[in-house]
């Protein structure tokens, strides 16, 4: 069995000795670390501006944090600081992480009462712009930057951005600017990996000092180079009182209606809600938001170990010669090779292994084989978030083929899922993608044009949903009908699959991105020809999908 880059420890990278522009001495070894048994006591005596700066320097994933923090602010009592550590426990450093936050925040009466305030300012410099352990350094200096600016600075600051801002989603506050700055970094109008954006806000707005110590920041640490800018005319922004109002009201109004449907879970996939920030702005206004979702709506994404992806192939087909097993055919005659699969199986292991899963590939298996394998792939899963089986094979109606042309049945690739190594994929995602025909004809549609190439195409000629928890099955097409398969270029379904997860997975949960991949599909044609794939399953909560990486 072939594995894909498996993910270990040894891929996530922990920044251990990161203090650039000081003198970073030997520290003594800790023996003492935050455990998850002290959350509850940290969580209590942090007010709620904690929090929120908790929240910005602890999270990885910016538009979670957001979440997180508008939730917050909207009278959620969620314990957003445990909920992060339970997430990351596959960091070995997490405790150490949230001891830099608390020490940088100076919430030094919880390390106090913690009994591990040895060495807390000469390990971490907690005030120091240049030093950082294991918090991001790009955050630590917005914080600190921002935590100076006083009241009139931070005025003119958000009243700045409100205008230069105007058609962006952004959510802005006053009180607690790291909701701000998420939002800027959310929408992509700031980006930790280039400051220059940052950097010319703070020059127009005439803070030149906190323009010079980011400049010098970037220097020290390596971050790509702020370019000289050019001097504007340094504009004075009032705040235009009744429209700020109207537009937080509205913001407000539409939070509340999105509230009840949950907050995305830590660690879990990236996303945006993108509420209208101008009532004129019509593509905001009708865009498709991806939910606000919480611990109990969401399933737990663990952002180092989100799941295993299994890919069966099947291209070339034989028939079975052993006699023992010749009533297993449903036919006497050789199924034809699969012609493009190849195609399918490149894009499903570049975007599943773009999103930080475990791939195993599988080619050319016999019915008996099918079995095996899955249950071995699902033998092999411990601390993954979700199990995908992909099999891309021909079929008939709630069957898929080996490559020695006997069927196997869907219910028991389903039972091989959901039956086995039930401790580790108890209340997990267990997700069945089939491209695979349910019958022999496809449907026809009425009145279309005839425009594309269809000398290239074929049909893959399965599945009753049973129910089992936290199962979903996506297939090409709904029962009795055909699946199209381009020789050159892959199945309709798959490539469509593949490239809706990498265009939406920021905006929608799993299920509604098959949503999307239904409306794709059945807006293609093939001649007169036209496929419907079927979506069915028992999810009991949203999936959201871990980041995507792009290689």
């Amino acid at each position: 069995m072939e594995s894909e880059d498996e993910l270990t420890m040894d891929n996530i990278n922990c920044t251990i000795d990161a203090i650039n522009s000081a003198s970073s001495g030997n520290y003594p070894i800790h023996t003492k670390h935050i455990t998850l048994e002290n959350l509850p006591f940290i969580e209590k005596h942090l007010d709620f501006d904690e929090k929120v700066s908790l929240v910005f320097l602890l999270y990885d994933n910016i538009q979670v944090a957001l979440q997180t923090l508008l939730l917050l602010k909207h009278g959620s009592e969620s314990d957003v600081i445990t909920e992060w550590a339970k997430s990351s426990q596959s960091n070995p450093y997490w405790h150490d992480k949230l001891l830099e936050a608390l020490a940088i925040i100076q919430n030094l009466a919880i390390i106090r009462k913690l009994d591990m305030m040895e060495d807390i300012e000469s390990r971490f410099l907690p005030r120091n712009m240049y030093g950082h352990l294991f918090v991001d350094p790009i955050k630590k200096l917005l914080y600190l930057l921002c935590e100076h600016f006083d009241s009139k600075t931070t005025k003119n600051f958000v009243s700045y951005l409100q205008n230069k801002y105007k058609d962006c989603n952004i959510h802005y506050s006053s009180e607690n600017l790291e909701i701000t700055l998420l939002s800027l970094l959310s929408t992509k109008c700031i980006s930790l990996d280039d400051m220059s954006s940052f950097a010319q806000i703070l020059k127009e707005l005439g803070i030149e000092a906190f323009y010079d110590q980011l400049k010098k920041f970037c220097k020290s640490n390596g971050c790509e180079e702020i370019k000289p800018l050019k001097n504007g005319t340094k504009k004075k922004y009032a705040l235009e009182t009744c429209q700020s109002q109207k537009r937080m009201s509205d913001k407000v109004s539409n939070f509340c209606v999105d509230q009840n449907v949950g907050v995305m879970e830590l660690g879990g996939s990236d996303f945006s809600r993108r509420s209208s920030v101008s009532a004129s702005s019509e593509n905001d206004c009708n865009s498709r938001n991806r939910k606000i979702s919480n611990s109990d709506l969401s399933y737990k994404i663990n952002e180092y170990r989100p799941g295993v992806c299994l890919i069966i192939d099947q291209e070339n087909f034989y028939t079975e010669c052993d006699q023992n097993l010749k009533d297993l055919l449903l036919h006497d005659e050789k199924l034809e090779d699969r012609v493009g699969t190849e195609k399918d199986k490149v894009l499903l292991k570049e975007t599943f292994k773009a999103f930080g899963f475990t791939v195993y590939i599988e080619k050319n298996k016999t019915h008996a084989e099918i079995i095996t394998v899955i249950e071995q792939v699902v033998m092999k899963i411990t601390d993954e978030s979700s199990l995908f089986v992909c099999v891309l094979s021909h079929g008939t109606e709630g069957k898929v083929y080996g490559v020695n042309s006997i069927p196997v049945d869907v219910n028991k690739i389903k039972n091989s899922m959901c039956r086995k190594n039930l401790k580790n994929l108890r209340e997990k995602p267990k997700i069945l993608i089939l491209q695979a025909c349910q019958g022999s004809k496809c449907q026809e549609v009425i009145n279309v044009d005839i425009n594309e190439e269809i000398d290239s195409l074929e049909m893959d000629s399965p599945v009753e949903a049973i129910a089992y928890a936290d199962m979903f099955v996506f297939t090409a097409t709904i029962p009795g009908f055909g699946a199209v398969r381009d020789k050159k270029n892959g199945t309709w379904f798959i490539q469509s699959f593949c490239q809706n997860l990498k265009n939406h997975w920021h905006e929608y949960h799993f299920e509604d991105i098959c949503t999307l991949v239904q409306q794709d599909v059945i807006s293609k044609r093939w001649g007169s020809k036209v496929m419907v794939p079927e979506k069915k399953g028992t999810l009991s909560k949203f999936f959201y999908l871990p980041e995507y990486h792009a290689e």
